[in-house]
């Protein structure tokens, strides 16, 4: 009698787990036949949008805006165009000049050394002082020019000994006219190419100008 009992709890617990797998298994393929629908919507959807996006008319183009791109060189060129662009300015680099045959890019420039503090100085047999602000100015090719002015900075005490040696020199009563700043100039210019071994024959013209950019006696 126990033993017939145990045989139908038994059967009873197979049927159960017999249900619980097929529910399980149930659950499962529903799971997946809505997810394969949800990713097969979206597909279609994005397919749809797709020939729709693309069977739609261009929109007018704004001939304002294509001329300001164009400017820009961001509308309507290509590689073949910017190679002609870059060819053209080297050629146009490389010209020769007009009027005396050289280069562009060779062609002389002014470059600039302004002395970053003044020059303060006794004067020649006399009580007053001179208060002076120099810039001096070369002349040559732009690469010449550079390393020339490179080389004044390197030697500025040397330049600011030299002047001040030389102001003290001079006599107040020979510092009042126009003229007279234009002597001083040419004198100093003088001096300092001197300094630097340049003289009217040498093949680098040194420095070409000095430009007195304040003067004070007093």
């Amino acid at each position: 009698m126990a033993d017939a009992e145990d045989n139908d709890d038994f059967a009873h617990q197979q049927k159960l787990a017999h249900r619980r797998a097929a529910r399980a298994q149930l659950k499962l393929r529903l799971l997946l036949s809505g997810l394969f629908g949800s990713v097969t919507l979206s597909v279609l959807a994005l397919f749809g949008y797709g020939i729709i996006y693309l069977s739609a008319p261009a929109e007018p183009s704004d001939p304002e805006l294509e001329a300001r791109l164009a400017a820009t060189s961001h509308f309507g060129s290509n590689d073949e165009q910017d190679m002609d662009l870059i060819d053209e300015a080297d050629g146009e680099e490389f010209t020769e000049d007009g009027e005396d045959g050289l280069l562009a890019f060779n062609k002389p420039v002014h470059r600039y050394f302004a002395f970053p503090a003044p020059f303060i100085s006794n004067l020649h047999n006399s009580r007053k002082l001179i208060t002076i602000e120099l810039a001096l100015a070369t002349t040559q090719s732009p690469f010449e020019a550079d390393s020339f002015i490179e080389d004044l900075r390197k030697i500025e005490p040397v330049l600011r000994s030299r002047i001040l040696s030389f102001l003290s020199t001079q006599d107040p009563e020979k510092l009042t006219s126009r003229q007279d700043r234009e002597r001083l100039a040419d004198d100093i210019r003088t001096e300092m190419n001197d300094v630097l071994n340049r003289d009217e024959e040498s093949e680098n013209p040194g420095i070409t100008e000095v430009h007195i950019l304040k003067l004070v006696v007093a």
